[in-house]
């Protein structure tokens, strides 16, 4: 902004005040994602429409982009032994959460199909290394005769919070 002081920023999605009063001086242009009800607030439900739009690419290439997540999810439940030797609960948590906001980052940036694969991949990785660290966490706070129900309950709130946002957005 400071380089190109007349500069027009685009974006997919903005949200006044998300950002610096320095940026909000300049013009913000903005996609038909933008547009659409509540879209700052569940702008994660809208990967489909980001595939389609911002990266040109078909069902098939969503399909291969979710597949990059899961890709990188195997990936992390192989390298997750080794990590666990080195690192304690807390940092690994510390570090997938980090990872995966960054790679989040990379991806509403991204503008070619390959990197936007490759980030949700190593997203993967850290997603895996996050929500099993979380559900360890869960296992060991649990008294041994409750810990089956609160694991079910934990699963059951976010497959089913999947399946409601599934039946919400008509996918």
């Amino acid at each position: 902004a400071r380089m190109f002081p007349e500069a027009d920023l685009h974006t997919l999605l903005w949200r006044r005040g998300a950002v610096s009063a320095e940026l909000e001086r300049h013009r913000i242009v903005t996609s038909f994602l933008d547009r659409l009800p509540a879209a700052d607030t569940y702008y994660r439900w809208l990967l489909p429409l980001f595939a389609r739009r911002a990266l040109q690419l078909s069902a098939l290439g969503y399909g291969v982009l979710l597949g990059c997540l899961g890709l990188g999810a195997l990936l992390g439940v192989v390298l997750l032994p080794m990590v666990r030797d080195r690192v304690t609960s807390d940092r690994l948590l510390i570090v997938s959460t980090v990872v995966f906001g960054a790679m989040s980052t990379l991806l509403a940036v991204a503008h070619v199909p390959v990197v936007a694969g490759a980030a949700l991949l190593v997203a993967g990785v850290a997603w895996i290394g996050a929500m099993s660290t979380l559900t360890v966490a869960a296992q060991n706070a649990v008294p041994a005769w409750v810990r089956g129900r609160a694991l079910a309950v934990g699963l059951l709130a976010v497959q089913g919070g999947l399946a409601l946002g599934g039946v919400v957005w008509g996918v």
